[in-house]
């Protein structure tokens, strides 16, 4: 009976999902949506949406190191550096 209290809390721990994650160069990563396959999070920077659709992650490992790696591209960065920040949609 132990173990089962025990893996219930493993189940709820390893499927945590943050609602926002940080990553690099101001990227901030925002969950849209979650299933039992994983979550699905949509990358902004400077409140505007950067890359439309998403991505699906199975687990908050693969997560993080999606937004160590991700950064933004020459041209998106000369797009948005001089616009308005905008508010991060509310999840």
């Amino acid at each position: 009976m132990n173990d089962i209290k025990d893996f219930k809390s493993f189940l709820n721990e390893s499927n945590n999902f943050p609602d926002r994650y940080e990553g690099n160069d101001e990227i901030i990563l925002v969950k849209t949506k979650e299933t039992n396959r994983g979550a699905n999070y949509v990358p902004y920077y400077r409140g505007y949406n950067i890359d439309i659709g998403g991505y699906t992650f199975k687990s908050v490992e693969a997560l993080e190191r999606f937004a160590k790696d991700y950064i933004l591209s020459i041209q998106k960065y000369n797009k948005y550096r001089y616009k308005d920040v905008k508010p991060l949609p509310k999840v």
